[in-house]
């Protein structure tokens, strides 16, 4: 602050000295030489203007400055370097007079007066610039003389060094003086408001003290060593019913209960022999009115003041209050005695909820002893997690209004074993009205509420049951029921010659085929979700290819795609092994499902399903997205219930058992994934797919192919008399099942006998008759499991395959168990039945084969047409054919520009394309060729060769010689390639 002042003072000290320098300056250059000639003409000396006008410039900023601005260290800077300006002016006008230049050191001391050495720098520079620069240019307006030495300038700067230094420890030694000075003088302001505050504040404590001494709650005395009182306050003379003055002239023994001065004695010799410093006791005054007054006395003694401090509580009203609690504890010790044989737990709390006496029930119900719990309150003890907050507020809010509580609510025991009591608390009071206790009873009642809770979840479940029940049964209604409504109609039309054209005729017969499909589909759902709650759903892991599993199941559910103008696309998005390790038949059922879904439930847009392998998970990964209506976020788990969907709108209008994905997250989690669910209502639905998929070795290599030749190929066309000769017993007692296993057995050339039952079979069987026994499992008389067992217990050596309609993985063990050679469930496809014969047969009924495939594949001429593997056995999948074989010339079209191109990554992806395409719809000798074209384009495109590009070139003109031998699903050829591709 006292520096702030000195800056203050010094630039208001220059704002009036620079205009009055700047005056004194005009006078002097006037009167020194105000005129200048030239021969006979004269005019103003330029010194004068110099003056006037470079005095002023001068004047004008620091003037401002110090008015405005004053203080601050810009404006000392400022002040310093106008001045020394003006210095430096004062010596040209005088023309380097050397009495001038002593002005130098004056105005450097003026400066000194703001005790800053900051402004003597810039001062100090401007003074040996000004020197130095007219010192070479003009040294006769600062030195006086035509000629200088160039180094004069030196010397001058040096003497103003000289003097800088002189002021420098000025300055310093002012400013450390200035310091000391404002320490001495804040520390003697510290101490004396020090001073100060402890003399007020000692003065407030003696008020205070005063104050507090006198208008105390309880009585406050000094006793003297001689026993006489030397102050009392205001409440012990009310209390004793004498004023201060009469008391002081009382010895404390003078109004102290006569039975109670021995106490006293005693009391004052524990203080005169040093026993202790403090003591505290009960006994009794007499007032002026001969009152005796029961008072708890707490005395200290002050042994450098030699007299005792009194502090005398009244506790006539404590007194009395305790002889009536020692009264109600009596007779709560009597009530105890009654209680402590009751069955039921009891608890006596205080009016404070605090537990005072508990029975041996409570014991043994909550594991805590009296010693445990007196004291305490219930809630402390016995509530926990699944305590009721809302009957725990009904109780606090009764116990409060001091009213009677009848409750049921749970409480923990000291184990923390949770039990449920029928709580009644009861609120006592005395003679006034006064509350003086609760009594508690508990009765347990866990048993009750357990056997309560099990009927209300009985009830629960009956009733959940019953509403699944009843949805269930109204869905299978309606599955079943639109089906065989196809199957009854067109039947129905059949048999009354409805259909006498044979295309109008073969129209009906698919419908009735395809309705019988779709019952089967539903019947199939059931089962596979019957044996997957019952842990029965067997995997058969074995090599697979995955692209062709997806190829296959796009290319089957085309068909019904385009139906609704959707689109299905699929692709793969990342290198895939050709063969993996999973079950390729629950693959395909899980793709089909969810595929088949998304386009149930997708009106506009498509379908498309991207899939991709982990080489370092070994997982195989499908997204399927579909531009459906979407799933709301509150169902995104149910949809994955048995019998579930969205929502019953969504069951009326797309139909469904709501058992397709609950099975799809079965079947995921069997191999080793899950299936999890991304959607927006309005936007659609992804499926995420993920299963464990790890690439085969030679083990499951060898194994696969051991099967595949044990199971031959499904799709493989039979006709005419491949069986010809075999002779079959066929007990079956469903008069349709009889005539259906005749049409389907009797053009392949079996002989056949039919039986009703089991018995009958056994009385017809012989080995010299019978090549192979169908046996139906369920059947009047005699089953066939019965049958079987005996057939074999006579040595019957026979194949015997059971038909049954039995489908569950059980049943099939059980068919095996009891001596069956193999299984096949109803419906019975012919493709099926007579691959499980064939599989069955001794090598010497095998069906004739016509020469070695291999063979005849190299004997085939070059030109034979190439027709699809798949057909006719899966006659649904011929319009995928159709349109596959009849966009094969536009893809390799597109194949050969981008390999001209030079695309690699296309040519990659098209004969990926491709190749899928051809696995799907069952053309090897194609699919081999795109599997190597593939491959070259991947090489090709990680590292260019001619070789390979060449490779590349002669693999497509390959596919392009297949083309014209490729034939559709009727038999066409399509048109040739065109020579010019």
């Amino acid at each position: 602050m006292q520096t702030e002042n000195i800056y203050r003072n010094t630039d208001r000290l220059f704002a009036v000295l620079m205009p009055f320098q700047w005056i004194c300056g005009i006078i002097a250059t006037a009167c020194a030489s105000p005129w200048a000639w030239s021969g006979q003409s004269s005019y103003t000396h330029p010194h004068v203007w110099l003056a006037m006008l470079g005095g002023g410039l001068c004047c004008l900023l620091p003037c401002y400055l110090a008015i405005f601005r004053p203080g601050r260290l810009s404006t000392r800077m400022v002040i310093g370097c106008s001045q020394m300006v003006f210095v430096s002016i004062l010596i040209h006008v005088t023309g380097g007079r050397i009495e001038t230049h002593f002005y130098v050191f004056g105005s450097l001391a003026f400066l000194a007066a703001y005790r800053d050495i900051r402004v003597l720098v810039p001062a100090t520079l401007i003074v040996a610039a000004d020197h130095f620069v007219r010192g070479i240019f003009w040294p006769e307006s600062i030195f006086g003389i035509a000629t200088a030495s160039p180094w004069r300038w030196v010397e001058h700067t040096g003497w103003v060094l000289f003097e800088d230094v002189f002021l420098i420890l000025s300055i310093r030694q002012s400013l450390a003086e200035v310091r000391e000075l404002a320490r001495q003088t804040t520390d003697t302001e510290i101490a004396m408001e020090r001073l100060a505050i402890a003399k007020r504040f000692a003065e407030h404590n003696e008020a205070r003290f005063r104050a507090t001494f006198d208008h105390a709650a309880v009585g406050v005395a000094h006793i003297g060593f001689d026993g006489y009182c030397l102050r009392a306050n205001k409440h012990i003379c009310e209390m004793l019913e004498y004023t201060e003055q009469e008391l002081q002239h009382l010895r404390f023994q003078d109004v102290t209960y006569p039975e109670d001065r021995q106490l006293d004695a005693t009391r004052l010799q524990g203080f005169l022999d040093g026993t202790f410093e403090e003591t505290a006791f009960e006994k009794r005054y007499v007032s002026r009115s001969g009152e005796a007054i029961w008072v708890r006395l707490t005395v200290s003694i002050v042994r450098d003041e030699e007299f005792f401090i009194c502090v005398v509580e009244d506790i006539r009203e404590e007194r009395r209050a305790r002889e009536a609690l020692e009264k109600s504890h009596l007779e709560n010790h009597k009530l105890s005695l009654v209680a402590a044989k009751a069955r039921q737990s009891v608890i006596i709390a205080d009016a404070f909820c605090r537990i005072e006496w508990v029975n041996s029930a409570f014991t043994q119900l909550t594991g805590f002893t009296q010693e445990e719990v007196e004291g305490r309150k219930p809630w402390d003890l016995l509530q926990g997690p699944e305590t009721d907050p809302q009957t725990i507020a009904l109780v606090g809010e009764k116990i409060r209004a001091k009213e009677s509580v009848s409750v049921e609510i749970v409480n923990y025991s000291k184990t923390g074993e949770k039990y449920w009591i029928a709580l009644e608390i009861e609120p006592v009071f005395d003679d006034q009205q006064r509350l003086t206790q609760f009594i508690a009873t508990q009765n347990n009642v866990t048993e009750r509420k357990r056997y309560e809770e099990d009927l209300r979840s009985a009830k629960d479940a009956a009733e959940a049951a019953s509403a699944a029940k009843s949805e269930f049964l109204a869905n299978m209604s309606h599955e079943i029921r639109t089906p065989l409504n196809g199957l009854l109609g067109f039947t129905d039309l059949l048999i009354r010659g409805a259909a006498n054209d044979p295309a109008k005729r073969d129209e009906y017969l698919q419908i009735i085929r395809t309705s019988g499909r779709s019952l089967l589909d539903v019947i199939n759902d059931l089962l596979d979700l019957s044996k997957i709650e019952a842990g029965k759903l067997e995997t058969e892991l074995l090599p697979c290819d995955p692209a062709a599993i997806l190829s296959e199941v796009a290319s089957i559910l085309k068909v019904k795609a385009d139906e609704k103008g959707l689109k299905l696309e699929h692709e793969w998005i990342s290198d895939t092994p050709n063969q993996i390790v999973t079950d390729a038949v629950r693959l395909r059922q899980l793709l089909t499902n969810l595929i088949g879904n998304a386009i149930k439930f997708t009106e506009f847009g498509g379908v498309s399903v991207s899939a991709s392998w982990s080489a370092k998970r070994q997982q195989l990964m499908f997204e399927v997205r579909d531009s459906g209506i979407g799933i709301p976020e509150d169902q995104l788990e149910a949809i994955f219930e048995p019998f579930s969907q969205a929502d019953t709108t969504t069951t009326r209008r797309f139909g469904g058992t709501g058992l397709g994905l609950a099975i799809c997250r079965r079947i995921a989690d069997l191999l080793g994934g899950d299936v999890t669910v991304q959607s927006q209502v309005g936007a659609g639905t992804t499926f995420l797919v993920n299963i464990a998929a790890p690439a085969p070795d030679e083990s499951s290599q060898a194994v696969a192919e051991k099967v595949t030749e044990a199971v031959g190929d499904p799709a493989s066309a039979r006709s005419g008399e491949q069986f010809q000769g075999v002779r079959a017993l066929v007990a079956e007692d469903g008069p349709v099942n009889r005539l259906l296993v005749e049409k389907m057995l009797t053009p392949c050339g079996f002989q056949l006998t039919f039986v009703e039952n089991g018995q009958l079979a056994l009385e017809a069987y012989n080995p010299e008759r019978f090549d192979l026994i169908l046996m139906d499992m369920q059947m009047p008389v005699l089953d066939g499991y019965a049958a079987t067992e005996r057939l074999r217990a006579t040595g019957c050596v026979a194949p015997i395959i059971a038909m049954t309609a039995h489908a569950m993985a059980s049943d099939r063990q059980d068919c095996l168990s009891a001596g069956c050679s193999d299984y096949v469930s109803k419906p019975v496809t012919l493709e099926q039945l007579l691959t499980t014969i064939e599989r069955n047969l001794p090598s010497s009924h095998a069906p004739t084969s016509t020469g070695d495939s291999s063979a005849e594949t190299a004997a085939a001429p070059q030109d034979a047409p190439l027709a699809s593997e798949i057909l006719p056995g899966m006659e649904m999948l011929a319009p995928a054919i159709d349109l596959f074989v009849n966009g094969l010339p536009e893809l390799l079209a597109d194949m050969l520009a981008a390999a001209e191109d030079a695309d690699w990554e296309k040519v990659e992806l098209l004969a990926h394309r491709l190749r899928g395409s051809c696995g799907g719809c069952g053309f090897p000798v194609m699919y081999d060729v795109a599997t190597a074209l593939e491959e070259s384009a991947r090489t090709q495109k990680d590292a260019p060769s001619e070789k390979t590009n060449n490779e590349i070139l002669a693999t497509h003109e390959q596919l392009m010689k297949m083309l014209p031998r490729i034939e559709d699903s009727t038999g066409r050829r399509p048109y040739a390639a065109n020579p010019g591709l």
